[in-house]
């Protein structure tokens, strides 16, 4: 066990390196302390292997209040790479704060899970109650994340998608929170008692439906907000399409009880990097941005709303000019 968690460890640091350096020479903060920022934010990825590892070789006490210490060097980089200027690059900003913060948050409590067997939960009650809190706090924040996007989207023109990825979130929010009340009551009970209940295995698969239902729709909302925001240009056509093709696949896989999209850690690492694709955007300001895909070209060729808006003024400004010359035309001619 204590070989496994080296190498845990080592798989995670070595892949932290890899990405951190990938975040650091494609930043787009300012100067070092921000391309810094965003490779430190690039290194998230890989901090479920980290932070599993160091919950194994410090403890329960010593891994919370490193937790605490990553959570606060999160804000750091937050502060390091500000908004542009404008209302939607703050948006953009806040989403992104939340979506990284809602993730890692998931993620920390996943290094203390027990397991779901009563005798390891009875024996690490407090890392058990720990997982069950962050799940639903890192819930709360990643869905916090996505209103928000919601609301940017929308100011882009682009609702259909937006609205199917914000309902799922709220209907799967509802689910979970009932699973892990379950979990942070009902289990705990039972946990510390020599024999079950009879009623208890009922409750438990209805606990397990919610959390099916939870899965479900948070995997059919990570591709919904992947369509609205490569349809709204805040993300490029690969990272917009993979962020749909990786929900579409995930739900297809949890649902065929594949066991590689079932723990609740998966769920959250489209969203961590939307927050990071987000916060570049946020960074760039109007002035970098890209424009805005669906205003003057939809994903499928077909010209957007600002296309034919343009169209139409320029067509009235065309009429009125001739309007203007035939008429002075016509008063010549009658001189």
């Amino acid at each position: 066990m204590g070989s496994m968690v080296w190498v845990l460890l080592g798989a995670g640091l070595g892949l932290a390196a890899v990405l951190g350096g990938f975040g650091y020479r494609y930043s787009v903060g300012q100067g070092r302390l921000g391309r810094a920022a965003e490779a430190f934010l690039w290194t998230g990825v890989a901090s479920i292997a980290v932070m599993a590892a160091l919950h194994e070789l410090l403890g329960f006490e010593a891994f919370v209040a490193l937790a605490a210490v990553d959570l606060a060097l999160l804000w750091v980089a937050f502060r390091l790479m500000p908004p542009g200027k404008g209302a939607e690059a703050k948006a953009l900003w806040v989403a992104s704060c939340l979506l990284v913060t809602g993730s890692a948050v998931v993620w920390m409590g996943a290094s203390t899970w027990p397991g779901g067997e009563l005798s390891r939960i009875a024996a690490n009650r407090s890392g058990y109650l720990f997982t069950t809190g962050t799940f639903f706090l890192g819930a709360l924040l990643t869905l916090a994340g996505f209103v928000t996007l919601r609301g940017v989207t929308r100011e882009r023109g682009e609702r259909r998608y937006s609205d199917w990825g914000a309902c799922a979130l709220l209907v799967g929010a509802a689910c979970w929170t009932a699973h892990l009340v379950f979990r942070g009551t009902v289990v705990v009970v039972v946990a510390s008692q020599a024999v079950q209940p009879e009623w208890y295995a009922a409750l438990r698969l209805w606990s397990g439906g919610m959390y099916a239902a939870y899965m479900t729709l948070a995997y059919l909302a990570t591709a919904a907000f992947g369509a609205a925001m490569l349809k709204t240009g805040l993300a490029g056509r690969r990272w917009g399409r993979a962020f749909v093709i990786f929900g579409l696949v995930a739900t297809a896989g949890f649902l065929g009880q594949t066991g590689a999209f079932s723990p609740p850690l998966i769920v959250q690492f489209m969203p961590y990097v939307m927050g990071i694709v987000l916060l570049r955007q946020a960074a760039r300001g109007p002035a970098k941005s890209k424009e805005r895909r669906d205003d003057f070209e939809t994903p499928n060729g077909t010209p957007g709303a600002r296309y034919e808006e343009e169209r139409e003024k320029r067509l009235r400004m065309v009429l009125e000019k001739f309007g203007e010359s035939s008429l002075g035309n016509l008063r010549m001619a009658l001189l």
